[in-house]
């Protein structure tokens, strides 16, 4: 809702909040409500958070409901970003998010050839 709220009076975006169980601490929607509402769309990205990103195991997070909400948008878009600081990397957590071959682009605050050394395209912006 904090997203849908930023994109309100903007006439060139077309927005489309989905529903389900609202997580307050996350604040985002959550379960079978929320996935099967995603399914039923198409995007060109999905702009997603990792808590732990790693070049042979992909993107990985804590939260197992997380995780599914985020492999949902992914199968429903075209391509995915994934937006991760310096502290995510190389790391793996429980949770599998992205295979790395399905992870499009990353957006980081250092360089990381390893990872574009695996095909990934890798964006640095210093923060």
């Amino acid at each position: 809702l904090d997203v849908a709220h930023l994109f309100e009076n903007r006439e060139d975006v077309t927005l489309i909040v989905c529903g389900g169980q609202w997580d307050v601490r996350a604040r985002a929607f959550r379960g079978v409500t929320a996935q099967s509402s995603i399914a039923a769309h198409r995007a060109d990205w999905a702009i997603l958070g990792a808590c732990a990103l790693h070049p042979r195991f992909g993107a990985t997070g804590t939260n197992e409901d997380d995780a599914q909400m985020k492999r949902a948008m992914a199968a429903a878009s075209a391509r995915t970003m994934i937006l991760v600081d310096h502290s995510k990397r190389d790391q793996v957590a429980a949770h599998l998010v992205l295979a790395p071959e399905n992870v499009d682009l990353v957006v980081t605050d250092q360089a990381w050839p390893e990872l574009e050394e695996t095909g990934v395209e890798v964006v640095y912006t210093p923060r």
